[in-house]
């Protein structure tokens, strides 16, 4: 089509080629920048990893099972992100690399076939400007001839022996003229039908290689640039398992089937300022186990409490009873006890 239609706008396609061969380049510089910010994401997101690891923490109960799930999973991410980086590299960047120098050669043979075709044509057309020098030269020497042979030939005194020389050296002058004449003649053809050729066919062809290898450089560009989304599409369907993984893991996390019951019966008598208890409990999975944190008990001065528990297992609970006195009653207080008892029902 190019050779049909843009057969004499060949500074209009070198323009065009050229931009596009760039234009590779640019997307290669766009890839390779990415591949490197892949790089540093996941050198990142491992430093963060390692900042929020610890050896104390957690790994036997759920929750720290789905936090350590987390941290290995933003590894497979980070790993994930330096494949995408090496994708990237390998399988975009080094092929449009290769587009580059292989479309720029492709294209520079043409445009040096072309220029060889146009040197050929500028060099029939100076042959024949020469010849058509040539040609003048002789049909003016030609002509000198004949004029002075006319001029011999109206003087009485010419004699009939230079008459004759003038019109022999006339007639080879002409003879002379004809022979250039005719060579120009056959030089003009074979320049008209060399133009023809090249201008029918030997440019139309080298444009529409040019446009080939345009279409070439697009095709393979279109199919990097799928690549490119492809390698992303990889990272992501990675991504989205490494996620999964953790959802699976917090899925594991088995509340108890029913809320133990917890009932308190507090007690405190004695004499002189009154005084409180504040408990605290936390229960894990065994329904036995809780930890009592006791405050400070205050009479008139801050005295601090002392507790004697005693845990009774039973079968389906566990009874803990707790006698708690001021240690220091004798300062200011009588002394103070009191009773507490804590039940919580077996799940």
């Amino acid at each position: 089509m190019w050779g049909d239609l843009l057969w004499d706008k060949q500074e209009l396609i070198e323009r065009h080629t050229d931009q596009n061969i760039e234009f590779v380049g640019k997307c290669r510089t766009f890839v390779g920048h990415i591949a490197q910010a892949e790089i540093e994401f996941a050198k990142r997101l491992r430093a963060i990893v390692k900042e929020s690891s610890s050896a104390d923490d957690d790994t036997t109960s759920t929750c720290g099972k789905v936090w350590q799930s987390v941290l290995q999973s933003v590894n497979k991410v980070a790993e994930q992100h330096e494949g995408t980086s090496t994708a990237l590299l390998a399988q975009v960047c080094t092929p449009m690399k290769q587009i580059m120098k292989t479309k720029a050669q492709e294209r520079q043979d043409v445009l040096k076939q072309i220029a060889k075709l146009r040197e050929a044509q500028a060099k029939a057309i100076a042959n024949l400007e020469k010849s058509r020098k040539k040609y003048e030269k002789h049909e003016k020497d030609a002509e000198t001839a004949r004029i002075h042979f006319e001029k011999l030939e109206k003087l009485e005194s010419t004699t009939k022996k230079k008459e004759q020389e003038a019109r022999l050296k006339w007639a080879a002058k002409a003879k002379e003229a004809e022979a250039v004449l005719r060579t120009l003649e056959d030089e003009a053809d074979g320049v008209n039908r060399g133009r023809v050729v090249f201008y029918k066919q030997d440019l139309p062809a080298a444009y529409n290689s040019l446009q080939a290898i345009d279409e070439s450089r697009a095709e393979n560009l279109v199919s990097n640039l799928s690549e490119f989304a492809k390698c992303y599409k990889n990272a992501m369907t990675a991504n989205i398992q490494a996620m999964e993984t953790v959802q699976q893991t917090a899925q594991g996390h088995k509340k108890a089937s029913r809320r133990g019951t917890l009932v308190e019966i507090s007690t405190l008598q004695g004499n002189g300022a009154s005084h409180g208890l504040i408990v605290t409990l936390t229960f894990t999975k065994d329904p036995c186990v809780y930890i009592i944190v006791v405050s400070v008990s205050v009479c008139v001065v801050s005295l601090f409490c002392v507790c004697v528990c005693v845990r009774v297992m039973f079968k389906r609970a566990c009874v803990e009873v707790c006698v708690c006195g001021s240690a220091l009653a004798f300062l200011t207080c009588a002394a103070r006890f009191g009773v507490l008892v804590f039940v919580r029902v077996k799940a």
